[in-house]
C-alpha cells in the first residue's frame, strides 16, 4: 500500500457561503507503511509493525516515546502568508488502565512557541473501549504565522506513563479560510468598447484623459498613454428613508456625462456627472501644470430623503499594486491580500510613469481594495466607517437595538469629498506618519467604568493598598506604576445604591463625587498623576437635565474632562436616557445631552458598538489582544475613531471591542502575556481597555480582600510592571483617551506630499504643530526606520 495516497496542490472548490473559490493547499492521507520523505514528517521513529488499522504498520506514543508521529514543518510555500483552514483527522486507539492523551497543535518561530492548543481525543466511551476510531479536529491558523518563518506541528501527546496510544492513518487537509467581505458584489464588468469609441478630451504633462460619449465610460492614461485608471462607476447602497418597507438596494451608475472643462493657472479643470434615482454626484478632476498629481473632488447632492449604506466611486485601476498603506502604518509590498479596507490610508499601483498613488483619503469616509479583481472603492460615505447603536426607549429592559450606523441625508443636502491621485512615484517605500510618539509603535488605554466602587477599592488598585492614602506613597498599582487611566466617575448618587447590591460582603454606598468623603480629594491626586477623570454618565440611573449641567459644569470646573464613558444604557426610562447610545443626541427628547456636552467641551465619546453587536467575536485568536485580531488581515473595517456625518455633528467616537472582567487571577500570565503586548507592538495596534478594576465584586482579579483590607492582587502587579516595562523601553504609548486623541488630532493635520520621483514635502496644517522627531516613519536608511524596525 502507498504510503502517500494523495496529495493535492492547489485545487479549487465552490463554496456555498461564497462567491469566491476555496483553495486547498494540501490533502495528504499517510497510512504509514512506506518511507517518503517529500512532506516534513515527526516522529516517524513511533512506527512500528503490527496490528494496524490499515495496511502492516501505525505509529504508536507510549511512556518513552509520548509525541506520536505528526507533521512537523513548514507550511506549503503557496500558502505562505494565507489564512488557513486545517482540518486533521486519524485512525487512533488506546490502550491501557491511564488514559491521557490529546491532539497538540503548535507554530513555533525559532524557539518560542507562539500558539499552542490541545484538542481532545474523543468520548471516553471512544478511548476506553480499546479499539481502532475515528479522532476529528479543525483549527485556523492567521496569515501572519503562515509564512516561511513559521513551523506547524500537529501530533498526539500521551502523559500517560501505563498507556499507549496508537495511530495510523493520518489525514491532513489545508485550506485557504474564507472570511467574510465587505467589498460589493456584482459589480458591473468592464465595458468592451472598441478603441476607436474613445476620444481624447484631455492632454497634459502627466496624465492624459480619453472618454466614450456612447458609454459614458473615463479612461486616466499616464502621459505617454499607457493606461492607469479603466474605468469609473458610481455605486449606491440605501434607501429611501420615508419608506419603511422598502429595503435596501445596491444601485449601480456607469454612464458619466461629460459636462464641461476650462483651464486657470492651476491646470485644467474636467467636470463629469453621473446620477441615479437617489442621488446626481458632481465630479471635477484638476490636472495640475506643475506637478505630477490630479486633485478630485467629488460634490453629491441627495435627491430624496435617504437611508445611505454606502456611496462609493470605484475604479478599475490597471497597473498592479506595488504597495499598501495598512492603517498600522505597516505596508504591504508582496503577497497582497485578496482585499483591504484601509480607512484613510492609500496605495500605490505601478511604478514611476507607469504608475499612480493616492497617498492619503483624510476628506473620504474610506478606501477599499479589491486586490484580485484590481479595484478600488472610495467610499464617499460607509456606513461601516461609523458604526453606532442606538437602545430606544421602551417600558422595560430588553436589550433591543438600532443599527444608526447609517447616514440620514435630506433631499437637497450635499456630501463633499476629495482626494489626489500622484504618478512618477519611484519603487522607494513612501514615507508614513507614527500614530504614537517617541517612536512607540503601540498604544494600550486603561479605561475604567465607575460601578459599584468603594474608596478602599480604589486606593488599593492604585496605590497598591487599601491602607495607604496618598499618591506619593504608592507602592503598587496604577500609580505606582506611573500608568494613567481614563477614570470615569459618579458624579452623585441620590438613589443611595449601594455596593452590597453588588456583593453582599461591603455595604457602603457606591462611590461619587458629592456623595463619598475624600473622593474628590483623592480624585484631585489621580489626576495630578496623570490620570483623566470623566463621567460615567452623572450617576447610576437616569439623571435630569438640572443634574447634568450641574454635573458637567462642576467637573468642568474641576477636571475639564474631554471625555464621557455611557452608563447603563438599555430600553427602560432607568437606563441612563441621557447617553450617547439611548436619547443625548435626540434633540426631540427631555434627555437630549448633546447641547451640554458641546457646551462644557465635551468630545470624546465611547461607543459600544463593537461590544454590543459582537460583529468581530468570530474573529478573535489565541487570545491576543487585538479584534478581530490583526493576523486575519486588514479587510475589517474597524476605526480607532471616528465621528459620524449626519447624527453626532463633531462628537469623536472611540471604541472598545469587548470587556475585561476577570473572575480571579489565574489567567492574568496568559491573557496579558508578555508574548500578547509583544504582538500587540510588532501589529501597532490600538488597544483600548474596558474595565472596572476598583468594582465590589465576591470574586475580582484585580484586588485580593483579606482581613478586613484590600491590596492588588499580585498577579495584576506584575501586568502593570511587564506594562510599565515596555513603555520604559520606547515600545509601549500608555495613555489616555484625551492624550491619544488630542495627538491624533494633530498628526492629522500633518501630511507627507510626494513630488516628483522619490521626494516627499512635509506639510503640517495645524497651528500647534507635531514634534519632527516624533511622527514619522521613514523609508530607507533613516534613524526613524531603524528605530521602528
Amino acid at each position: 500500500m502507498n504510503f502517500i495516497r494523495k496529495i493535492v496542490i492547489i485545487i479549487f472548490v465552490f463554496s456555498a457561503n461564497t462567491a469566491c473559490a476555496t483553495v486547498v493547499f494540501l490533502d495528504v492521507l499517510n497510512t504509514l507503511d512506506s518511507s517518503d520523505t517529500r512532506l516534513p514528517w515527526a516522529n516517524t521513529e513511533t512506527i512500528i509493525s503490527g496490528d494496524a488499522y490499515s495496511g502492516e504498520k501505525f505509529g504508536r506514543a507510549d511512556s518513552l516515546h509520548p509525541y506520536s508521529f505528526g507533521y512537523k514543518g513548514k507550511v506549503p510555500p503557496n500558502a505562505f502568508l494565507k489564512n488557513l483552514r486545517i482540518r486533521f483527522d486519524a485512525q487512533v486507539r488506546v490502550q491501557g488502565l491511564d488514559p491521557k492523551a490529546q491532539v497538540i497543535v503548535s507554530v513555533q518561530h525559532g524557539d518560542s512557541s507562539v500558539y499552542w492548543e490541545s484538542f481532545s481525543l474523543g468520548t471516553d466511551e471512544k478511548i476506553k473501549s480499546g479499539k481502532w476510531f475515528l479522532t476529528q479536529n479543525e483549527f485556523s491558523i492567521p496569515r501572519n504565522l503562515s509564512d516561511s518563518g513559521y513551523v506547524l506541528a500537529i501530533y498526539i501527546w500521551n502523559e500517560s506513563k501505563t498507556s499507549s496510544v496508537d495511530i495510523d492513518d493520518f489525514h491532513l487537509v489545508m485550506e485557504e479560510k474564507v472570511l467574510p467581505s465587505f467589498l460589493l458584489a456584482n459589480v458591473p464588468p468592464v465595458s468592451n468598447s472598441p478603441a476607436s469609441a474613445f476620444v481624447n478630451i484631455f492632454s497634459g504633462k502627466y496624465f492624459k484623459v480619453e472618454f466614450d460619449k456612447f458609454t459614458g465610460t473615463l479612461q486616466v492614461n499616464g502621459s505617454e498613454g499607457q493606461p492607469l485608471i479603466r474605468r469609473f462607476l458610481l455605486s449606491f447602497d440605501g434607501k429611501n428613508s420615508g419608506n419603511k418597507i422598502l429595503e435596501s438596494e445596491i444601485v449601480y451608475s456607469t454612464y458619466f456625462s461629460f459636462i464641461s472643462d476650462s483651464l486657470s493657472e492651476e491646470g485644467t479643470s474636467l467636470h463629469f456627472l453621473v446620477k441615479n434615482s437617489y442621488a446626481e454626484v458632481h465630479l471635477q478632476f484638476l490636472f495640475s501644470s506643475q506637478h505630477p498629481d490630479v486633485k478630485v473632488h467629488t460634490t453629491t447632492i441627495f435627491l430624496n430623503p435617504v437611508l445611505v449604506n454606502r456611496i462609493a466611486l470605484i475604479f478599475d485601476f490597471v497597473p498592479g499594486l506595488t504597495e499598501v498603506f495598512l492603517p498600522s502604518t505597516h505596508s504591504d509590498v508582496v503577497e497582497f491580500q485578496h482585499e483591504y479596507w484601509l480607512g484613510h490610508q492609500g496605495f500605490i499601483a505601478g511604478e514611476g510613469k507607469n504608475g499612480f498613488m493616492i497617498a492619503s483619503a483624510k476628506n473620504l469616509s474610506s478606501i477599499q481594495l479589491d486586490a484580485d479583481s484590481q479595484r478600488c472603492y472610495l467610499n464617499l460615505d460607509y456606513s461601516l466607517d461609523h458604526p453606532m447603536l442606538h437602545f430606544p426607549l421602551m417600558k422595560t429592559n430588553k436589550n433591543f437595538k438600532e443599527d444608526f450606523s447609517q447616514s440620514v441625508y435630506s433631499g437637497g443636502d450635499t456630501l463633499r469629498n476629495d482626494f489626489v491621485v500622484h504618478t512618477r512615484w519611484d519603487t522607494n517605500r513612501f514615507p508614513r506618519i507614527m500614530k504614537n510618539p517617541d517612536g512607540k509603535t503601540a498604544a494600550m488605554i486603561w479605561t475604567e467604568h465607575a460601578d459599584y466602587t468603594d474608596l478602599q477599592t480604589q486606593r488599593a488598585v492604585n496605590f497598591g493598598a487599601d491602607t495607604i492614602e496618598h499618591a506619593t506613597q504608592a507602592r503598587g498599582g496604577f500609580v505606582a506604576n506611573k500608568i494613567p487611566v481614563t477614570k470615569s466617575v459618579f458624579f452623585s448618587n441620590p438613589e443611595n445604591v449601594s455596593n452590597a447590591d453588588r456583593t453582599g460582603f461591603w455595604k457602603t454606598s457606591s462611590a461619587s463625587i458629592q456623595g463619598t468623603p475624600g473622593f474628590r480629594e483623592f480624585l484631585f491626586e489621580l489626576q495630578n498623576e496623570g490620570f483623566e477623570i470623566c463621567l460615567h454618565t452623572p450617576e447610576h440611573y437616569t439623571t435630569t437635565r438640572k443634574r447634568l449641567q450641574q454635573a458637567l459644569e462642576e467637573t468642568a470646573k474641576d477636571f475639564h474632562p474631554t471625555t464621557w464613558i455611557d452608563h447603563g444604557y438599555d430600553n427602560s426610562p432607568e437606563s441612563n436616557r441621557e447617553d450617547l447610545a439611548c436619547d443625548g443626541l435626540n434633540s426631540k427628547s427631555k434627555f437630549y445631552s448633546m447641547d451640554l456636552w458641546q457646551g462644557h467641551g465635551l468630545k470624546y465619546f465611547w461607543n459600544s458598538y463593537y461590544e454590543d453587536s459582537y460583529v468581530y467575536a468570530p474573529f478573535i485568536f489565541y487570545s491576543f489582544l487585538s479584534v478581530p485580531y490583526s493576523g486575519w488581515g486588514n479587510r475589517f473595517p474597524m476605526l480607532d475613531y471616528w465621528t459620524h456625518p449626519t447624527r453626532s455633528e463633531s462628537l469623536i467616537h472611540w471604541s472598545t471591542a469587548n470587556t475585561l472582567d476577570p473572575p480571579d487571577s489565574k489567567m492574568w500570565w496568559y491573557d496579558m502575556s508578555e508574548k500578547r503586548l509583544e504582538d500587540l507592538i510588532q501589529s501597532r495596534e490600538t488597544h483600548i481597555i474596558h474595565c472596572y478594576p476598583s468594582r465590589l465584586d465576591s470574586t475580582n482579579g484585580f484586588y485580593i480582600f483579606e482581613n478586613n483590607h484590600f491590596r492588588i492582587d499580585p498577579e495584576f502587579e506584575k501586568v502593570l510592571q511587564r506594562q510599565a516595562l515596555m513603555r520604559n523601553e520606547g515600545k509601549l504609548n500608555i495613555t489616555t483617551i484625551r492624550q491619544y486623541l488630542d495627538y491624533q488630532s494633530v498628526i492629522a493635520q500633518v501630511e507627507c506630499v510626494p513630488m516628483n520621483g522619490n521626494q516627499v514635502k512635509l506639510k503640517n496644517n495645524s497651528d500647534s504643530g507635531a514634534k519632527r522627531n516624533q511622527s514619522f516613519v521613514e523609508s530607507g536608511k533613516c534613524e526613524c526606520q531603524r528605530k521602528r524596525d
